[in-house]
């Protein structure tokens, strides 16, 4: 099993971590949002890449790759399962911002408005979304005034932001378990279902407009590749499974990736060709090159339920046991 070497880093978390991501869009890419089973804390990141780490030897959690982490929402929070960022979030321009949607187990979405400024309060509305547990979220990536979602009860929803309302609602034949919008691709969606099957719907139409199949009853996670709208990658029992929905509904390649159930694959937002995934039963996130049949990156932690990539950076960061960790895969996808 190869295990390559990247520099990492890590820094103090709650001691059980349901949700982490990185915001994908430009005005507030360094901040990482982190949901505890009591807490939402939205930190930012200021990171200190070289302009080559060719030479650097591996530093095990050691400094050098964080240059400053800073807290700037820390919201009392509960029964988060999944967290989205809004495309609205803006720390380049004043007022400063952070818009963010979570879903609970119990089916309501809160989304969370703050100004990102000393004693500001922090926003909440409600959405009684589902009658069962929302197991993703995503806001529209352009306007940020959709926010689609997918539960435990067999339906993926979409709604109008800023009131509350359903846009529209599809029916599902087994729990769905991803959902997301793709910047280059306005108006459509894809929602992934645990009995294997993943929809691209057209929002302006409300109907499906293609659909692929990994052919297994135990998907639980799919994504669409943000610089690469061909590509979609998926995890289904103790494999990865990847499509070029230009060229057929069959994967075009799958490969066991771990002894347990793999639980998550997602696609790095800086190189088309990496994605990661995480799974049982060690608790292993492998980071993969398509261009490698073995994984260019393996380590194991005490907690790996979630991941996130940077949207520019080389960058991952891991849910740990009371710590996230920081990873820069540099040296790793430089083929």
């Amino acid at each position: 099993m190869a295990s390559g070497k990247a520099n990492g880093c890590k820094v103090a978390a709650p001691s059980f971590i349901e949700a982490i991501a990185f915001c994908p869009f430009e005005n507030a890419e360094n901040l990482v949002a982190i949901a505890s089973r009591n807490r939402l804390c939205v930190g930012l990141c200021k990171f200190n890449l070289p302009e080559s780490n060719a030479e650097q030897d591996y530093r095990s959690f050691g400094g050098g790759l964080l240059e400053e982490y800073s807290m700037v929402l820390n919201v009392d929070v509960s029964d988060i399962n999944c967290i989205a960022w809004s495309p609205t979030s803006n720390m380049k321009h004043l007022p400063r911002s952070v818009v963010m949607g979570a879903g609970t187990k119990g089916g309501v979405v809160n989304i969370y408005t703050a100004d990102v400024k000393e004693n500001s309060e922090t926003e909440e509305s409600s959405i009684n979304a589902h009658k069962d547990c929302v197991n993703d979220l995503a806001f529209e990536p352009v306007e940020g005034q959709e926010l689609a979602t997918v539960s435990d009860d067999m339906t993926c929803k979409v709604w109008e932001v800023e009131s509350g309302e359903m846009c529209c609602s599809f029916p599902l034949q087994y729990p769905g378990v991803s959902v997301c919008w793709h910047p280059s691709q306005p108006g459509k969606f894809m929602v992934a279902e645990s009995g294997g099957r993943i929809r691209f719907y057209d929002f302006a139409s409300k109907q499906a407009v293609l659909s692929v199949d990994c052919k297994k009853q135990c998907l639980t996670s799919a994504d669409w590749c943000w610089l690469n709208q061909s590509k979609v990658g998926a995890s289904a029992d103790m494999e990865w499974y990847l499509w070029d929905i230009t060229k057929s509904s069959y994967p075009l390649e799958s490969q066991q990736s771990h002894n347990g159930v793999c639980g998550k694959m997602l696609w790095s937002k800086h190189h088309e060709d990496v994605f990661l995934t995480l799974g049982g039963p060690k608790n292993a996130v492998k980071i993969y090159h398509l261009g490698h049949r073995q994984p260019i990156l393996y380590k194991m932690h005490d907690t790996s339920a979630c991941a996130s990539w940077h949207r520019t950076l080389p960058i991952c960061a891991v849910a740990g046991n009371q710590a996230v960790h920081f990873y820069d895969v540099t040296v790793l996808t430089q083929f």
